[in-house]
């Protein structure tokens, strides 16, 4: 796998519950003040996130979240669902890697368009990763 783009250490926050809704449940977590991170394009990205000692295949999304943000100000973050974690991580620290540039971040009509992207994303995810169902557990 070749080197990240970006890479960050940041706790994880509670978000808003709609990945878990959608069920695709995320980590959240508020990007280090400037740095790197700025220049980087918003939008969906493979990634790779470290939990304890345990490193977890994931697809992320960088940006501001303009389908659930409605247009207020809101904060830059990443939210990541990562394949095979089902822990908690509230309150950890967590190095998020983001490997590959997918897409850019877009404003969908509804939730349900907006789950269909993540399902397409994940599924993308999986392959780059080499995933096969019942295959997710994270690694050491």
């Amino acid at each position: 796998m070749s080197k990240p783009i970006y890479e960050f250490t940041a706790p994880v926050v509670k978000g808003n519950g709609l990945g878990h809704s959608l069920g695709t449940p995320t980590l959240n977590q508020p990007l280090p003040d400037g740095g790197v991170s700025r220049t980087l394009p918003f939008g969906v990205y493979f990634s790779r996130c470290k939990i304890g000692d345990k490193s977890y295949p994931a697809v992320s999304n960088l940006g501001v979240k303009p389908t659930i943000s409605d247009g207020k100000q809101a904060d830059i973050a990443v939210e990541s669902y990562l394949f095979g974690y089902d822990g908690d991580a509230y309150g950890q620290n967590v190095t998020t890697a983001l490997l590959y540039f997918r897409r850019r971040e877009m404003k969908f009509p509804d939730k349900e368009a907006l789950s269909a992207a993540i399902s397409k994303d994940a599924d993308a995810a999986m392959e780059y990763f080499g995933i096969k169902d019942g295959d997710m557990g994270g690694q050491k």
